[in-house]
């Protein structure tokens, strides 16, 4: 046996078709995780080998080696159209069909023509003799072949037949139903036609059939017509790739409760298993049914049922019911929105704060003017509404300003801050202190007459008056209050009147001799 090589023309097929089928393996390759895309590559792979050894026998003068290259391609011959047929079924989303008899008698005939190509006395069946051939001035490998060779091309026959079909028929679902089906038909005619040109006109001279050099042209067509316009995304998705690939965590619960399906997403993520343990809170959620679709979807807190140290995340579920009947599966959509929901709690405090700030004076820490006047109109709307008392204190701090010409403007803001202190001891929890501007202060006093009011604010000046501060060069002062009280009256009807009458209350307190305190009327 010899293995020296000769220049042949016959060599130039398989060569194209190696290049067309490497051209493919490199587009689809990095694809691989696409539908559809893992039967191309092994139909890519099958007829790369195919055109190898059509390849080998072509460019060998040696008879043996020749004859064992013709009998190995039967290995990938019967391989290719079996693949073929897998991605038909996967790509039109019948991908249960896999199993079931027609296509086990395919693989059943694979098997058997491929035991046969393989086993030295069985060989016969698919070649009984074989001798060369001058053709052209090279030797070409002239067969007669036995009747598993006729059996194989029949079910390579059907089995490109029928992927056509199915795949015709799935893409014919689409907008563009007559270009995509005529896209499947172009593809098995292109796999079908050498063989069928070879058995009419040369059977017999292997050097003539260019089967695997079709089957790279159907296969080429199939990749460069469909999947690079993405016209196979336009087809049924496989639904276990779905489930598969999913990044969010997704269980299906049967009528009983118990998990029957799970994604990757839910295995990794939250050790959720078929038939395993179903978390209390997704449970829970589950025996209380689908929620009406107006309401956002429910939010329940999870964590990883084997590892009791992961913090737990929040999740918001979708449960949407698996058919029609009673007690049918349900399917449950985990989103992990533990970072969101993270984010907006800490959103809804720093609006939580900015609202504070808003109507809270900076340095004593009480509500500044425009949120006193807020609640001092809805307080003047209550009390006449309800026939309820309703009492106003103003307080301004007696010559203040002689306090920050002598003793600095920083000993003038303790004075204030010790003031809002008083005045926070003497608050109920209905009351509201507030800082008006400059030294005034004042405080709402719901359901307080005019009496309480008044004992209210005596004690307020007994307090400021009985304090003792300290300057920051170390001097000892003391301050003291005036203060005006007003109490709601039936011609009251607005916050501003009744603070205009505390107003000049506080001024005849003012002119009355200071520290003290005088009622309004």
């Amino acid at each position: 046996m010899t293995w020296s090589l000769q220049l042949t023309p016959w060599a130039l097929p398989p060569i194209l078709a190696l290049l067309l089928v490497a051209r493919d393996l490199g587009f689809l390759w990095p694809r691989r995780r696409e539908s559809g895309t893992r039967t191309l590559l092994t139909l890519a792979t099958a007829v790369a080998v195919w055109a190898a050894l059509d390849l080998v026998g072509a460019v060998s003068p040696s008879l043996g080696v020749k004859v064992f290259a013709a009998r190995l391609e039967y290995l990938p011959g019967t391989l290719a159209p079996v693949v073929w047929a897998w991605f038909a079924l996967v790509h039109a989303g019948r991908r249960g069909e896999l199993t079931r008899w027609p296509m086990g008698l395919l693989y059943a005939a694979s098997l058997t023509l491929a035991g046969t190509a393989l086993g030295r006395g069985t060989a016969t069946i698919l070649i009984r003799s074989a001798h060369l051939e001058e053709v052209g001035g090279t030797l070409g490998l002239q067969l007669v072949h036995g009747p598993g060779h006729w059996l194989s091309l029949l079910a390579r026959m059907c089995a490109v037949l029928v992927a056509t079909w199915v795949v015709s028929r799935s893409l014919a679902r689409g907008r563009h139903a007559p270009a995509q089906a005529a896209l499947a038909g172009i593809a098995g005619a292109l796999a079908l036609a050498p063989p069928l040109a070879h058995l009419a006109w040369a059977p017999g001279s292997e050097w003539a059939d260019l089967s695997s050099l079709g089957f790279a042209l159907g296969c080429a067509f199939l990749v460069g017509g469909l999947m690079r316009p993405h016209i196979l995304n336009l087809g049924p998705v496989d639904g276990d790739l779905v489930l598969r690939e999913l990044r969010d965590p997704l269980v299906v619960i049967d009528a009983r409760g118990r998990i029957v399906d799970a994604n990757r997403a839910a295995k990794d993520e939250l050790g959720l298993e078929p038939y395993g343990d179903v978390p209390v809170a997704l449970g829970t959620l589950w025996a209380a049914g689908p929620t009406p679709t107006e309401t956002p979807p429910a939010r329940i807190v999870l964590g990883r049922l084997e590892d009791e140290s992961a913090p737990p995340r929040t999740f918001e579920v979708t449960l949407t019911p698996l058919g029609d009947s009673e007690g049918a599966r349900s399917a449950l959509l985990l989103r992990d929105v533990t970072l969101r929901e993270a984010m907006r709690r800490e959103l809804e405090k720093v609006n939580a704060d900015l609202e504070r700030l808003a109507r809270t004076d900076g340095l004593t820490g009480l509500a500044n003017r425009r949120h006193f006047m807020e609640v001092l109109e809805q307080e003047v709307e209550r009390a006449q509404r309800y026939q309820r008392p309703l009492s106003l204190v103003l307080l301004d701090l007696d010559h203040f300003k002689r306090v920050n010409d002598t003793h600095g403007h920083a000993a003038g803001d303790e004075v204030l801050k010790a003031a809002a202190l008083v005045l926070r001891s003497v608050c109920r929890d209905v009351d509201l202190a507030a800082r008006l501007g400059g030294e005034e202060l004042a405080l709402v006093l719901p359901e307080t007459d005019a009496g309480g009011a008044h004992t209210v604010a005596e004690r307020i000046r007994h307090k400021i008056e009985a304090g003792v501060h300290r300057s920051p060069a170390g001097d000892s002062f003391s301050v003291t209050a005036s203060m005006g009280v007003a109490t709601i009256a039936p011609d009251t009807d607005t916050g501003e009147a009744l603070l205009q009458a505390a107003d000049v209350a506080l001024y005849r307190a003012k002119d009355g001799g200071r520290n003290r305190v005088v009622l309004a009327g």
